[in-house]
Formats: C-alpha cells, sequence, structure tokens
C-alpha cells in the first residue's frame, strides 16, 4: 500500500500558497489601478479648469470623472486640493480660476451636502436640515465626523479582510501540516 500523505500534504500546501499568491496579486492590481486613475483624474480636473475656465460646468466635471472611475467625493476632494494649492499659491497657473473652483465647491456642497456618508445617516441628516430653516449648515461639524467615523471604519474593514484571508491561508497550511505529521510520524 502506497502512501499518498506527504504527496497530498504538499500538494495542498502549494495549492493554498498560490490561491493567496492569486487574490493578494489581484487585490494589489486593483488598488494600483485605482491610485492610477484617481492621479489621471486629477491632472484631467486641472487640465479642464485650465483650458476651459469659466465655461467647464459641475455636469462635465462628472462626465470626465465617470470616464475614470471617479465618485462625487473624489471630485470634491480633488477640487479642494486644487483650492489648497491656489491658496498655498504652489499652483499659479490655476490662480485666476480660483472663484470657478470655489463656485463649483459651493455647488457641489449645496446639491449634496452630506455626500461620503451612508444612505441610513444621510436621510436622517437631510430630515434634520429640512426642519432647521435658520442655519442648516449647522449639521455640517457632524457630517465631517461622521465622515471621519466612516472612513475609520472602512479601512478597519479593509485591513479585517487582509487578516481573514491571510489566517484561512495560515489555517490551511497549519491543517495540512497536522495531516502530514499524523499519517508520517517521526521515525
Amino acid at each position: 500500500m502506497t502512501n499518498y500523505a506527504p504527496a497530498i500534504a504538499i500538494f495542498s500546501s502549494l495549492f493554498a500558497g498560490v490561491i493567496f499568491s492569486f487574490w493578494l496579486g489581484v487585490s494589489l492590481t486593483e488598488e494600483i489601478i485605482k491610485q492610477k486613475n484617481k492621479k489621471k483624474f486629477s491632472e484631467d480636473l486641472a487640465l479642464s479648469i485650465i483650458h476651459k475656465g469659466k465655461n467647464l460646468s459641475l455636469r462635465q466635471i462628472q462626465e470626465i470623472a465617470e470616464t475614470r472611475g471617479a465618485t462625487q467625493h473624489d471630485i470634491q476632494n480633488n477640487l479642494k486640493i486644487l483650492l489648497r494649492e491656489i491658496l498655498a499659491q504652489r499652483n499659479l497657473s490655476l490662480q485666476e480660476h480660483q472663484s470657478l473652483i470655489e463656485s463649483l465647491l459651493k455647488e457641489m456642497r449645496d446639491r449634496e451636502p452630506f455626500d461620503g456618508l451612508p444612505n441610513e445617516v444621510r436621510i436622517h441628516l437631510e430630515r434634520l436640515r429640512e426642519g432647521m430653516s435658520q442655519t442648516p449648515d449647522a449639521l455640517e461639524p457632524l457630517a465631517i465626523q461622521i465622515r471621519e467615523l466612516v472612513a475609520l471604519k472602512s479601512r478597519e474593514h479593509r485591513m479585517q479582510k487582509y487578516y481573514t484571508v491571510g489566517g484561512f491561508a495560515l489555517g490551511i497550511i497549519g491543517l495540512v501540516f497536522a495531516a502530514y505529521s499524523y499519517w508520517v510520524p517521526l521515525k
């Protein structure tokens, strides 16, 4: 009778390693592509503002963002970054477009004041905002705080996913080693 336990153990370990490496490679590739698209969108946005100037509408920016896979939050974040660069005088080519960038940011805040928040929270904040007749902007600090908490939770969730997959691969390897040790005792 032939003993296949060592071959099965080695094959299982290699298989778990290949699956884990494949998953890690796909995850890293997706993240690299996403970062490249964000960078390209930032460049596209700056060039569009420079070349189109006052004729550039928020709808056109959203069309550009759609082709790069950017979200409304990414648009708002990039506009804020461009405004920061203007105010810090790091990007002088955009200096004359400061009012356009500020008006685009204001339009985005007016349209979607609670962008980046979960839908469950956004609905309640919208109701509160409608009920506040004097200063609806008073909810902005609360919205910022909730956005920060959501971002923190999403980072934790992403890390937890990596730990889970890594623990699964390590568990498979441990089971294979235990099975190998059981079927092929030390001599």
